[in-house]
């Protein structure tokens, strides 16, 4: 939830600014950093599947590793939206419960207007409830591997596009 407050109530994103790359540079080597992140805590949970493997008669590596890739898509999606409600504020606070009734309001938004054919596409479609229960359940589904990164690349441009307006009224 810091990644960008952090910056802008330091001061920090200041330098940042200054140095001779742009925002959208700033802002995509901060997201693969928790991309890569993300990585190393999944490279731990790789050696207890190759115990499990190793140990575990009919093991079932495919299931595992659908649950493995929904479980890193997720937490993709969560540090974008995290990374984006940081930029928002000066406050980590703030940030933090900001994304959490982000995260709230993507879970519950599939249940708002049930009763109207296109709103239940839509709403169904922009809610996060169940996304990654599939991948743990063992499938690939399309409209999942589509919803991830869609949302992630949501976040992210949409972080991009405000991010030096934002900053600008704010060192002013």
């Amino acid at each position: 939830m810091g990644m960008v407050s952090r910056d802008l109530s330091s001061g920090s994103i200041k330098l940042l600014y200054s140095s001779p790359i742009s925002s959208t540079q700033i802002i995509l080597g901060k997201y693969l950093c928790m991309v890569f992140y993300v990585l190393i805590l999944m490279a731990i949970l790789t050696v207890y599947l190759l115990i499990g493997w190793v140990t575990i008669e009919n093991f079932e590596t495919g299931w595992i590793l659908s649950g493995f890739f929904g479980v890193f898509l997720l937490a993709c999606t969560y540090m974008a939206v995290g990374i984006f409600m940081s930029s928002l504020t000066t406050y980590q606070i703030i940030a933090a419960v900001g994304t959490f009734v982000v995260f709230m309001l993507m879970n519950v938004v599939g249940n708002w207007g049930q009763q109207y054919d296109i709103v239940r596409d839509i709403t169904y479609w922009l809610s996060i409830n169940g996304r990654a229960g599939t991948f743990i359940n063992g499938m690939l589904c399309s409209e999942d591997l589509i919803y991830f990164p869609v949302m992630i690349v949501m976040f992210l441009v949409i972080l991009i596009m405000m991010n030096p307006c934002y900053v600008m009224l704010n060192i002013l």
